[in-house]
């Protein structure tokens, strides 16, 4: 298998970017055909998807971290004295 050239990933990258502004063209246009209270709903909808998913997954984090560091230090190995 042959590594991409530079001209293959200018491309890719090129393709993708039109491809990610027409999905964002259209979410407009359909943004703009909606009434003022569905339209609050939606924003209201892409802010608590926005600020709960982090935070869900940062508290996710920190309790896995704390379960490690507990278990780390319950399991830690037995040392071996040497008298």
């Amino acid at each position: 298998m042959q590594s991409p050239t530079f001209a293959q990933v200018i491309k890719s990258l090129r393709q993708t970017s039109l491809e990610f502004f027409a999905l964002a063209r259209q979410v407009f246009q359909y943004l703009m055909t909606l009434a003022m209270p569905n339209l609050i709903l939606a924003c209201l909808g892409a802010a608590l998807l926005l600020s709960i998913l982090p935070l869900a997954l940062s508290l996710f984090i920190a309790f896995l971290l704390i379960k490690l560091v507990v278990l780390l230090c319950v399991l830690k190995p037995k040392q071996t004295s040497n008298q």
